[in-house]
């Protein structure tokens, strides 16, 4: 499994009931976002408005989504050993 997709299903599982967007189906929303180059920025916004997380996790979980949710595939990390960490340190 390729980071991005990881990345994809770990934002659905968190926020799926908050993507949501007047008529638009949830996958439809998200495929807009990232046609729009703005997936990752969206994420962020969502944790940081509908997380309900202290302020490490939301860090990272900022920090997650901005790794692996980059519009360009080379500023994505693909390195599972550091993405990780940013969900479970005690792992």
């Amino acid at each position: 499994m390729d980071a991005y997709s990881f990345g994809m299903l770990c934002l659905w599982l968190l926020f799926g009931p908050f993507l949501g967007f007047k008529d638009l189906p949830e996958l439809e929303l998200l495929e807009y976002w990232k046609s729009e180059n703005k997936l990752s920025g969206q994420a962020t916004r969502l944790v940081v408005e509908y997380g309900c997380f202290n302020s490490d996790m939301t860090d990272k979980l900022c920090q997650f989504f901005d790794s692996t949710l980059a519009h360009e595939p080379d500023k994505r990390s693909i390195e599972f050993e550091l993405i990780l960490p940013l969900l479970a340190p005690i792992r």
